[in-house]
């Protein structure tokens, strides 16, 4: 698949959910829970990520999410 039809495919992702489970878009909202399991050693211990140290990082991380989103970049969802 191309890169211009993958975009395409990534640019305006769905809302999904479950009984049980809900994927979203991760928002800015998101930051202080993320930051609360990014920032425990033990839940980053196995991650390609480092632990963060401080909230910045975690904006950081939101903000490029977001920026992706708008891009069509493949990211995380929440």
């Amino acid at each position: 698949m191309d890169r211009e039809r993958v975009s395409v495919l990534f640019t305006d992702l769905p809302e999904l959910e479950t009984e049980r489970v809900r994927l979203r878009r991760i928002t800015r909202d998101d930051v202080p829970t993320i930051f609360a399991y990014a920032s425990d050693p033990l839940v980053s211990r196995y991650m390609t990520w480092s632990t963060h140290s401080e909230l910045a990082e975690t904006r950081a991380f939101v903000d490029s999410v977001i920026e992706g989103y708008a891009i069509g970049r493949v990211q995380d969802w929440g």
